[in-house]
C-alpha cells in the first residue's frame, strides 16, 4: 500500500464540509502547505475519499429569491475512516507557525506523547519554540509565541495558565533595553506599555474573580525569580507600570518613566566621568 503524506490527511480534514468554490480560492493550500488544490481534489476522488454534495442555498437579488445548488465537499465513509485519528490537524492549521507548530513537529510530538491531548501538544510546541527563541536571544519571536499561547489558553478557557503566561509577556515587554532612544535630554524611554495585554489582564481577573492586588502579589513573586540585570526598570517599577496602566493613572505612569530615565542618565554620566 502506498504511504500517503500527512499533508494529504490535512487536506481532507480542512476541505471537509467546505463549499467547493470558497475552498478553491483559499491561498493557504499552496502558500503555506505547497498543496496543489486541483491535483489533491482529483486524487482524493480517485481514491473515493472525497465526494461533492449539493446544498440548497437561497440567494436574494433585492426583489426576488432564487434557490440554487452549492457544491459542498464531503468526505466519504472511507475518507472519514482514514482521517479519524488525525482530526487534530485542524488545530495545527488554526495555530500554524512555521518551524514551531507545523505538521512535522506535530507528528514528532504525537509519537513521543501519544497519551496527550491535541491542545496539550500545541502548547508543548509553543513552549519549545519559546525556549529555542530564548536560546538564540531572539526575544521578539519568544514574545510573539507567548502571546499566541495566551490566545490559545483563553480559547480553551484555561484562564489561570493564561494569566501566568501574561506575566512573562509583561516582563519581556517592559524589561528590554532596546525600547529606549537618545533624545535631546539624554537617554529616554518612550512612555508606552503593553496596553492590549492590560485589557487581557482585566478579562482574566474578572474570569478568575481576582483583584488587581492578588495579581500583583503573584507577579512580584514571579519577578523575584527573573534576572533583572539588563532591565530598563526595577521589579517594583514593572509592577507599578502594570498597576498604574490598569488604573489608567497617567500621571503616576509618567513619574515611573521619568525616574527610570533619570536613573539611566545618571548611570551614563557616572560611566563617562570615571573614564
Amino acid at each position: 500500500m502506498v504511504q500517503l503524506p500527512n499533508k494529504f490527511r490535512l487536506f481532507l480534514v480542512l476541505i471537509d464540509q467546505q463549499e467547493f468554490t470558497a475552498a478553491a480560492e483559499q491561498r493557504y493550500w499552496w502558500d503555506r502547505y505547497r498543496i496543489n488544490f486541483t491535483f489533491y481534489v482529483n486524487f482524493a476522488q480517485r481514491l473515493h475519499y472525497l465526494r461533492f454534495g449539493d446544498e440548497p442555498t437561497v440567494t436574494t437579488d433585492g426583489t426576488a429569491q432564487e434557490l440554487t445548488q452549492t457544491k459542498v465537499c464531503q468526505l466519504t465513509p472511507k475518507g472519514q475512516r482514514w482521517v479519524a485519528g488525525y482530526r487534530h490537524y485542524r488545530l495545527v492549521h488554526e495555530n500554524f507557525i512555521p518551524g514551531v507548530v507545523d505538521l512535522k513537529h506535530m507528528a514528532r510530538i504525537c509519537r513521543r506523547h501519544p497519551e496527550g491531548k491535541p491542545w496539550e501538544w500545541i502548547l508543548s510546541l509553543l513552549d519549545h519554540g519559546v525556549q529555542q527563541a530564548q536560546q538564540r536571544t531572539d526575544m521578539l519571536t519568544a514574545l510573539l509565541l507567548q502571546k499566541h499561547k495566551i490566545k490559545l489558553l483563553q480559547h480553551l478557557g484555561k484562564y489561570d495558565a493564561a494569566l501566568e503566561t501574561l506575566q512573562a509577556v509583561f516582563y519581556h515587554e517592559l524589561s528590554e533595553p532596546s525600547s529606549g532612544y537618545e533624545g535631546i535630554h539624554g537617554w529616554q524611554l518612550p512612555q508606552k506599555y503593553p496596553s492590549y495585554e492590560i485589557q487581557e489582564l482585566r478579562f482574566f481577573l474578572e474570569q478568575l474573580d481576582l483583584q488587581l492586588e492578588d495579581f500583583l502579589l503573584r507577579f512580584g513573586s514571579w519577578l523575584q525569580k527573573r534576572n533583572m540585570t539588563h532591565s530598563c526598570f526595577t521589579r517594583l517599577e514593572i509592577m507599578a507600570i502594570v498597576m498604574f496602566a490598569y488604573l489608567d493613572d497617567e500621571m503616576s505612569l509618567a513619574a515611573v518613566f521619568a525616574r527610570a530615565n533619570a536613573r539611566r542618565n545618571d548611570e551614563s554620566s557616572n560611566i563617562i566621568s570615571n573614564k
